[in-house]
């Protein structure tokens, strides 16, 4: 809980809902029923395209790769056991084959 609460409450809010219109809410099922997607947008942030400009990206989220391996398994662990059917079991070796891929693609 303490990592979340440094790394993420302030948009996403201590009970995940996240504001209207600003930052999405944690609840989504979809999202936290997903390993795979919860570990590559802490390490990559989340965009979508910029409406006003060809080719760019408006940056929704910005990438948490700062944080260790384990404070990214101990805020999958939180958001999906706080608002997911369950907790996601993803594990640092999880986290840092991600990151491998990561520096791979060289970003």
């Amino acid at each position: 809980a303490r990592a979340f609460d440094e790394n993420c409450s302030k948009c996403h809010q201590p009970d995940g809902f996240g504001e209207s219109g600003l930052y999405p809410s944690l609840h989504d099922p979809a999202l936290l029923d997903d390993p795979e997607t919860l570990i590559r947008s802490m390490l990559h942030g989340r965009s979508r395209p910029d409406d006003g400009v060809e080719g760019s990206q408006q940056a929704l989220m910005p990438a948490l790769d700062y944080l260790t391996n384990a404070e990214i398994v101990a805020i999958i662990a939180f958001i999906s056991s706080s608002w997911g059917s369950a907790a996601v079991q993803v594990t640092e070796q999880d986290v840092q084959a991600a990151r491998d891929d990561l520096a791979q693609r060289g970003r």
